[in-house]
């Protein structure tokens, strides 16, 4: 090997070490840096595996891929959490959603998907929300039930955490991941999800149309119990609320 040059100054942060434990405040301004750190970057390739395994799997199932606009005219999923901008001196928002398109584009190809960005002008520093993620969305006409759809989703989660024990293993290790069971996943109805946490952690029922955050916390827990199982299908939502 031929050294061409060398750093005048140390490396700023501990890159070869497993956890740097580095602040926000410390990172962020060097984050080209602390970024070639096996520990950080892994979560990029966990982040790969995701997207492909959702590109592969709906590819697999006769899905067309479309790339949808971002600036739109109208919300797509109501108006009180959508980022407006000035487009040329006319209103404009940032995509909420892909739905308009995506169902537009079942028209033409019947089975459509997208892996995007979307954005969301909501609190985000809660464990609920995001400004801005990437969004996996599909779209699919001619459907006996909404079972077709769970079936979709139950093999899209199968062929992604088997992606990630076969191909990803060495960054799973390096972040703590367990890699749930998706062998089955779950399905319960919206009443009966609702009266068993309640009964089971004495939980009180206040709205018989939605699910509350606590809710959907314990039903999770008690489906991870009784079965084992991370995921649930909660179906049969009330029309008042789902229509």
């Amino acid at each position: 090997l031929e050294v061409l040059s060398s750093p005048k100054e140390p490396v700023a942060v501990p890159i070869d070490k497993y956890k740097m434990h580095l602040n926000l405040d410390t990172e962020l301004p060097l984050r080209p840096v602390a970024l070639r750190n096996l520990r950080k970057r892994a979560v990029f390739k966990i982040q790969e595996a995701v997207g492909r395994a959702f590109r592969d799997e709906m590819l697999a199932q006769g899905c067309t891929e479309i790339h949808t606009p971002k600036i739109v005219h109208a919300g797509a999923e109501g108006g009180s959490n959508i980022f407006r901008l000035d487009y040329f001196g006319r209103k404009a928002f940032l995509a909420q959603s892909p739905q308009f398109y995506k169902q537009t584009m079942v028209g033409v190809y019947e089975r459509v998907f997208e892996l995007a960005p979307v954005f969301r002008a909501e609190k985000h520093s809660t464990a609920r929300h995001l400004n801005e993620y990437t969004s996996m969305d599909f779209e699919m006409g001619f459907i006996n039930s909404f079972e077709d759809v769970m079936a979709m989703e139950t093999g899209f989660l199968q062929h992604a955490m088997a992606l990630l024990r076969e191909e990803y293993a060495q960054d799973v290790e390096r972040l703590g991941i367990r890699i749930p069971d998706v062998s089955a996943v779950p399905c319960i109805r919206f009443d009966e999800a609702k009266r068993l946490a309640a009964e089971r952690y004495g939980y009180s029922i206040r709205d018989p149309y939605d699910l509350e955050p606590e809710e959907e916390e314990l039903i999770g827990r008690y489906f991870k119990e009784e079965y084992g199982s991370d995921f649930v299908f909660v179906t049969h939502y009330p029309s008042k609320k789902r229509p």
